[in-house]
């Protein structure tokens, strides 16, 4: 999808109005006598029509040669260097042309095309000393008031944000990554050290797009290179995400045979070292229109992106879809007013947390172009989007900006003009306050592995939060390696499940409802093979001190329990308690008993047969870890699940 986007596509085709002529009528009258002149600029439009710039550009500098004050084919060329993103020709022909009919009604919207230029450099004085000679035009020959407005709103908008400047020093990445002409739209993964983004390698947007990677060694980057053959093809790739752990990659590919629409959003999977071979995400996620720029959460269960089917609020609207536990993709549902508008957003990101959404808009008051804005997940909906300001917002287009999981890092491109040519380029800046969001986070990376074989697993992890007992994250560990890389928002009490066919599932407990510091760990699990002798300490079974009663966030570790029993009818369990050393050691072997027997009655009173489940307790006779710590003491007292036959 030619630098992709269809979106900047659309905020030039109207362009193609502004020069405002009536040549497709064949009574028109030119600002030209000169026959020779004339025929040379209708062979130009026409070539101009084709998109066959070199042959059109040759034919109406012909022109302009017959008759120097031919204005129309100035306008046209202004027109075509717009296109070509060459600002400085376009420029210089149109205020050639207005100079030539400045008054002349049937020509005013090339002050508004002029006026776009400007902008884009910044010069807001004559933006908007344009844009008042623009509207200061009968109204019925002005197409664009509405965004001339907008135009001088941004102006203002712009003086006022360059008044109370972020601290924001972005430094370019190495020209080993910024080696093509547009490099563009990052996706990073949590833990900030693969770097995959979109490459093109043609002035005209019209190259081949590539997806390539990179990834960080200490302080640097390594040599991009190409995806994966199965990914990247002849035909063009691009504006992809890439999920926290590294392991699912979503990205936009146009014109393929199993496309459902214009451009189509395809998924990948990485297993070991290798990516599986794309496949068409399907009607639910692809329209007959176009879909593309995704964004997926960090558990690659929730996807965010860009689409221009029927029934938006404007040209070009960010959609959300969330993966059920079935693995299929919800009707995807528009995120409403407070993010999109009546023009166009584009390159949403979201953040590891899934708490802070950052994305492009030329709908709102911007500094020119698109911006990018923030919005924050609360009170169970999207807030109202905020423009984050100067000087990561420019007068040029300012989009794809992505941050590592601890607010630390971030990345975005940005337009170049060197030698009168627009590059894309991929900068690199450490994360500003105003730029991050209200959620602290770890990050926990390890493998899953047999207890007995030590081979590696893939298997089912899931995040649960025990207040509510909804899955905050649920991911699958490399069926080759293990792997797998999880995220950890503070604020809450978390139950950690980790299961696979075959095999007792792991329980293990967080408790992260006081703020945390980012710090990323380990978090290596071996599961037992479900056969006589083998248990597991159920870590999320609750009680108060010295009572026996479940707590109610107890529920959740006691349906996977029934689930388990039900999985595995033939398998006979013992549930046991167990306390540390303080205390009567009496008092201490009837707490055990109790609590063991709270959590069978609970299991035999929802469905488990009670002849598959015995209960006992042990007191302090079975110690785990020293008594003499705390520390131990905590791991002392504990419920075991332990295969019996």
């Amino acid at each position: 999808m030619n630098r992709l986007t269809k979106i900047l596509l659309i905020l030039l085709l109207p362009l193609s109005f502004l020069y405002a002529q009536k040549s497709v009528k064949s009574n028109v009258t030119y600002t030209s006598k000169n026959k020779k002149a004339i025929n040379f600029y209708k062979q130009g439009e026409n070539f101009f029509v084709q998109r066959l710039f070199v042959d059109a550009e040759q034919l109406l500098l012909q022109s302009v040669d017959k008759d120097s004050k031919f204005a129309e084919p100035y306008f046209l060329l202004g027109l075509m260097y717009k296109f070509q993103y060459n600002p400085t020709k376009s420029k210089a022909a149109f205020e050639k042309g207005l100079s030539l009919q400045s008054d002349n009604a049937l020509f005013c919207n090339n002050y508004f095309s002029l006026a776009e230029l400007y902008l884009r450099e910044g010069n807001y004085d004559e933006t908007e000393k344009l844009i008042k000679k623009y509207l200061s035009f009968p109204k019925e020959n002005t197409q664009y008031r509405r965004a001339s407005e907008q135009l001088l709103e941004n102006c203002k908008f712009a003086r006022e944000a360059m008044k109370t400047p972020l601290k924001f020093s972005p430094k370019m990445l190495p020209l080993t990554v910024n080696s093509n002409t547009h490099q563009y739209f990052p996706s990073v993964t949590a833990d900030g050290n693969t770097l995959i983004y979109t490459s093109s390698y043609s002035f005209s947007m019209s190259g081949n797009e590539d997806l390539l990677v990179t990834t960080r060694k200490d302080t640097s980057w390594t040599i991009p290179t190409s995806i994966s053959p199965k990914i990247n093809s002849r035909e063009n790739e691009g504006t992809a995400s890439i999920s926290g752990d590294g392991k699912t990659l979503v990205f936009t590919a146009c014109g393929r045979r199993d496309s459902k629409g214009n451009c189509d959003l395809y998924v990948s999977y990485k297993i070991g070292n290798e990516w599986t071979t794309p496949v068409n995400m399907g009607g639910t996620i692809n329209s007959n229109e176009w879909d593309s720029q995704p964004s997926l959460s960090a558990d690659g269960r929730t996807l965010y992106f860009v689409s221009m089917r029927r029934g938006g609020l404007g040209e070009a609207d960010i959609y959300i879809s969330k993966k059920s536990s079935s693995d299929e993709w919800s009707t995807p549902q528009n995120l409403g007013p407070n993010i999109n508008t009546v023009e166009n957003e584009s390159a949403p990101f979201i953040h590891s947390s899934g708490t802070v959404l950052y994305f492009s808009s030329n709908g709102r008051e911007s500094m020119g172009g698109m911006d990018i804005f923030k919005s924050e997940f609360k009170d169970n909906t999207w807030a109202k989007a905020t423009n984050l300001g100067f000087p990561i917002n420019s007068s040029k287009d300012d989009q794809g900006l992505v941050l590592d999981a601890d607010f630390i890092k971030g990345y975005y491109n940005s337009e170049l003009i060197h030698n009168g040519k627009v590059f894309t380029m991929l900068y690199e800046f450490d994360v500003p306050t105003e730029l991050k969001g209200p959620t602290h986070l770890s990050i926990a990376k390890g493998t899953v592995s047999d207890a007995v074989s030590h081979k590696k697993l893939g298997s089912k992890i899931e995040l649960i939060d025990l207040s509510t007992g909804s899955v905050v994250s649920s991911i699958t560990s490399d069926e080759i390696n293990g792997d797998f890389t999880l995220i950890l928002n503070e604020g809450k009490e978390y139950a950690l499940y980790c299961s696979r066919k075959g095999y007792l599932f792991k329980s293990m407990s967080f408790n992260y409802e006081k703020k945390v510091d980012f710090n990323p760990f380990t978090l290596d699990i071996e599961l037992e093979p479900i056969k006589k002798g083998s248990k597991i300490t159920l870590n999320n079974i609750f009680f108060e001190s010295g009572k026996y009663e479940l707590q109610g966030k107890s529920t959740t570790e006691l349906n996977r329990l029934i689930d388990f029993m039900h999985g595995n009818p033939n398998v006979k369990v013992e549930v046991s308690g167990h306390t540390d050393n303080v205390g009567n050691i009496d008092a201490n072997m009837k707490l055990s008993t109790a609590r063991a027997k709270a959590v069978f009655d609970f299991l035999t009173q929802n469905g488990v047969k009670t002849e598959s489940i015995t209960c006992k307790g042990y007191g302090s006779t079975k110690p785990v870890a020293n008594n003499t710590t705390e520390e131990g003491k905590q791991l002392n007292r504990r419920i075991e699940f332990t295969i019996i036959d």
